[in-house]
């Protein structure tokens, strides 16, 4: 394929769709949750949702030493970015953690349509694949005889939306750059056109920006993450990273992983999380601007309380990763008893929203 060619290919054609109406690939690019981790054939797919994590995720990993692909690797100082041939390459020699990168950029379908030209899954060569266009990704990048094993760093999709709107401001660094909107106020920005709609279930079902979304969707996406994707909570950072690192086959038990996991998320001097947050009022429900935004993503909404609950459901599944024998093929776990999910994702909830109390009150004075 040309760089080009995903601009004229519809991703979710009838050709694509089984015979329930679902993307071909659910049944033949993923690996089913219960199936025991084999990091040595596995190349696993980190899905970066925007505003939730994936730049703390990239940066835990580099302290790690892992090989992954970040935008990085296509940048022309390197001098790969054209190379009809994938190389793996440290691009900060002088870096102690010893991470790699590729060049090829899986952020978005034109670098993805590369990399799947140049065989990286089939290569072996990376430890880790970031990208935003997960089912792009799912679609592309793997096969039936190289599945992918999932995982996603999820948040609140209002609270995801308004950090948008507050970051792109400023964030004269990236692609999205919106200099605009700080002349706008929140609310203006929820009614009009420049919000995101349903951002979760669209990418996880690979639809296009001028597609809608069915409550179809939002049943296909359930299923993807309910059968194939390890959830995680960004509000549950250290726990979800725990897991996170059972899946990919990372030894927590290693100094050096470690030293890691305790900079990130226990440091002395504020939490790495909050070093790449950039800092702006909350927004609470039943405000004009919540509802607004809640009214143009009710499949997203509907999304995360479901993925609330799969975050608690999974534990067992995930912490079995640790201790199955080398012959078990498939881990079954029992289901939780479904009063406590319940009330665990309450007082979740109620945690969630003290601190934003808190921290709105702070930011008000």
């Amino acid at each position: 394929l040309e760089p080009t060619s995903y601009y004229a290919r519809r991703f979710l054609s009838l050709d694509d769709l089984d015979t329930n109406g679902e993307p071909a690939w659910i049944t033949t690019n993923l690996i089913d949750l219960h199936q025991k981790p084999n990091p040595s054939e596995e190349t696993p797919l980190f899905w970066h949702i925007p505003k939730s994590g994936g730049t703390t995720a990239k940066r835990l990993y580099m302290c790690m030493g892992l090989t992954q692909t970040i935008r990085i690797g296509i940048e022309p100082r390197y001098g790969y970015a054209h190379t009809e041939k994938l190389v793996v390459f440290n691009p900060y020699p002088k870096s102690t953690s010893g991470w790699k990168t590729a060049n090829v950029d899986t952020t978005l379908p034109m670098g993805i349509v590369r990399a799947e030209r140049l065989r990286l899954v089939p290569s072996g060569k990376v430890d880790l694949i970031f990208s935003m266009e997960m089912g792009f990704a799912l679609d592309h990048l793997y096969d039936a005889q190289h599945k992918a094993r999932s995982m996603a760093l999820f948040r609140h999709p209002i609270d995801r939306l308004v950090s948008k709107f507050y970051y792109l401001q400023i964030a004269d660094w990236e692609r999205s750059y919106r200099p605009e909107w700080s002349k706008m106020t929140l609310l203006n920005w929820a009614k009009s056109n420049n919000p995101e709609d349903n951002f979760m279930v669209r990418k996880i079902v690979g639809k296009q920006w001028n597609e809608k979304v069915t409550q179809h969707d939002l049943y296909v996406a359930k299923k993807v993450l309910k059968d194939h994707v390890v959830v995680g909570l960004m509000n549950e950072s250290e726990e979800s990273f725990r897991r996170f690192n059972l899946a990919i086959g990372i030894d927590e038990s290693e100094r050096k992983n470690q030293e890691c996991m305790k900079e990130f998320f226990e440091p002395d001097d504020g939490a790495e999380v909050a070093k790449n947050s950039n800092q702006h009022r909350k927004v609470f429900p039943d405000t004009a601007e919540w509802n607004v935004l809640a009214a143009k993503n009710t499949l997203d909404m509907d999304l995360y309380e479901y993925v609330e609950r799969l975050f608690e459901e999974q534990k067992e599944i995930i912490d079995s990763y640790a201790h199955a024998s080398h012959e078990t093929e498939e881990i079954i776990i029992a289901p939780q008893n479904k009063e406590e999910i319940v009330a665990k994702r309450q007082r979740r909830r109620e945690a969630e929203r003290r601190m934003e109390r808190e921290t709105g009150q702070q930011s008000d004075k």
